[in-house]
């Protein structure tokens, strides 16, 4: 489901456009067996410790 999503979203990118977005979509979101809660923790833990360090 989350792979057709991706899908259909790029099909309206021009070429070249969102190259950063467009990697990660093909790299990983429309891979088989690819769930974004799983990738929900590290990305928060990620974040956190970015704010944390900015704040020291």
């Amino acid at each position: 489901m989350t792979a057709e999503l991706a899908d259909s979203i790029m099909s309206g990118f021009g070429d070249g456009e969102y190259p950063h977005l467009t990697e990660m979509a093909t790299r990983h979101v429309m891979r088989p067996g690819y769930a974004f809660g799983d990738e929900f923790e590290f990305g928060l833990d990620l974040i956190l410790d970015g704010l944390q360090q900015a704040s020291s």
